[in-house]
């Protein structure tokens, strides 16, 4: 089975991903879906990178077996 690591928009928190994430898990897969800090623009997009970095190096995924799906603003 697959890791899936999906990143919400800034418009969006992550219940955006709650059927998905659910019929994912429900086939097997694993999922992680990090909740962003969206009330923070002023911090950049650096610091909201290293938010998800920290979420993934936290969550035991491989990062190289890892795909990544990113909603609107967060495919920077």
């Amino acid at each position: 089975m697959s890791s899936y690591f999906l990143i919400h928009s800034s418009g969006q928190g992550v219940e955006g991903w709650k059927l998905l994430k659910e019929e994912l898990e429900r086939r097997g897969h694993r999922v992680l879906a990090p909740s962003m800090r969206v009330d923070r623009t002023d911090l950049g997009l650096a610091w909201h990178a290293d938010t998800l970095v920290e979420a993934l190096e936290g969550s035991g995924f491989q990062p190289q077996e890892v795909v990544i799906v990113a909603h609107s603003a967060s495919g920077m």
